[in-house]
């Protein structure tokens, strides 16, 4: 039978396809006298490979014999005598003889290294925990936290004043969404203004200013704080001040972007597609593409620094394709392996296309918690994993957040729950997630990872 010429560039113990192993029961200095060192690896074309269907496992090498001549060498070797053509002949054709210094800057193109890492599917949660988390980035914190914590005072001042000049406003044409909003704020602060603060126009004008210039990619949220009484009475459509100037866009991707720069996913995605470099990958909800914008940005990144393929392909996919066009620009690098696709999650997957069982890593960043029952919708994503595949979960942990609340809620998906624990926000806590995952048939969550 003809089979294909093969060009090996690497040591021949990291390929077993065959999962024959070659036992020498000799030292190698005696086995080869000739050389200086041991033949192996050798960099070279390997002539006439072929593979015997009667492989025989655990059959040992008994012999080699070397011929060097003056433009190749050639190994003839014999095997247990239980498969005694197992290994006819091998030939070797010599590249290069040439010795390189150490400071010649040729060592490091080498096409071939050794990478040892922890096999993932091996690793207990407190192992991947810790190795998830050592040598993190640190942030200096402060300076954000005392920026936030300004601005979280400007919007208590506007809703104080809100609340004022809607006292006796006519909500008949408000939509359901927004007269919930105001209801919780009103429980949840309404009482004799608990909590609010009072503000001259000047100083909250000032407040959002400052605010807007020191955080650009937040400006979202200095829109919605400028416009919120205008959107309580409907006089101003929310929809275009999140998506008509790309305002939630350069959001989500801050709230995102800053768990490539700890690091911590970073190692979880190395080790992932390190053991599995085929990865299938499936996001569901992408939306503007934050979410994949981070993971595919990690594993270019580790493509370009090994040369080794870390995934292979990406389904993106959203319940609408409105963003599909502009996602395709963004990963227009991936174009070969990146599909886009329509999926409706709350919906059964199989009926819309996707075989269960397929995936190896289903993403879902800020997008379960829109759903009306997440542990429905997260059964849902598990079934469309593999045995012992991941889900990775990118979630807001904290439903009493007033900022979070009082900017998203403006949004008719932000009411969507149909639980009667998550009525006043959106949001699950840390603890809420790790019971509702289990409720869903998910094991123990393999490992937390924070943003600051």
């Amino acid at each position: 039978m003809n089979l294909p010429k093969v060009l090996f560039i690497l040591p021949f113990w990291m390929r077993s396809s065959t999962r024959q192993s070659f036992k020498v029961q000799k030292d190698s200095k005696e086995l080869f006298p000739l050389l200086s060192h041991p033949p192996f690896p050798i960099c070279g074309f390997l002539r006439d490979c072929g593979v015997r269907r009667d492989i025989a496992f655990g059959s040992h090498l008994t012999s080699v014999k070397i011929i060097l001549s003056s433009s190749s060498m050639w190994l003839v070797t014999t095997v247990h005598p239980c498969v005694p053509s197992l290994v006819s002949s091998l030939g070797v054709t010599e590249i290069s003889n040439v010795s390189v210094s150490e400071d010649s800057g040729l060592g490091s193109e080498l096409l071939h290294k050794i990478a040892r890492k922890p096999q993932l599917s091996s690793l207990a949660a407190i192992d991947l925990q810790r190795l998830c988390i050592t040598d993190r980035v640190v942030f200096d914190e402060l300076a954000d936290i005392t920026a936030r914590g300004k601005m979280e005072s400007t919007m208590r001042a506007v809703l104080r004043r809100t609340f004022e000049e809607i006292r006796d406003a006519d909500f008949s044409g408000v939509p359901d969404h927004i007269k919930r909003l105001i209801e919780t704020l009103k429980r949840q602060y309404g009482v004799e203004n608990r909590g609010l603060v009072e503000m001259s126009d000047v100083e909250i004008e000032q407040n959002i200013i400052e605010y807007e210039v020191a955080n650009p990619e937040h400006r979202l949220i200095c829109a919605v704080t400028w416009a919120f009484a205008s959107i309580v009475v409907g006089h101003t459509d929310p929809l275009e001040l999140f998506f008509g100037t790309r305002a939630a866009e350069s959001l989500y991707s801050n709230m995102f972007s800053r768990h490539n720069e700890i690091g911590q996913l970073g190692k979880f995605l190395d080790l992932l597609s390190h053991e599995t470099p085929s990865l299938r990958i499936l996001e569901v909800g992408a939306g503007a593409g934050s979410a994949s914008s981070l993971f595919l940005a990690i594993l270019q990144g580790f493509e370009h620094e090994t040369g080794q393929t870390r995934f292979r392909e990406f389904i993106y996919t959203d319940i609408s394709p409105s963003f599909f066009e502009d996602a395709q620009e963004k990963s227009k690098t991936f174009r070969d392996r990146m599909y886009f696709k329509t999926l409706d999650i709350e919906i059964d997957p199989q009926e819309q296309g996707f075989e269960p069982e397929t995936f190896d890593l289903v993403i879902a960043g800020n997008a379960i918690h829109t759903c009306k029952d997440i542990s429905t919708t997260l059964t849902r994503v598990r079934k469309l994993l593999k045995p012992h595949g991941f889900l990775a979960l990118l979630e807001r942990t904290n439903p009493e957040s007033l900022s979070l609340n009082f900017v998203f809620g403006v949004l008719k998906g932000w009411w969507n729950a149909c639980e009667d624990w998550r009525q006043n926000s959106a949001l699950v806590t840390e603890e809420g997630w790790y019971g509702v995952l289990q409720q869903s048939g998910f094991s123990e969550c393999q490992a937390t990872l924070y943003d600051a």
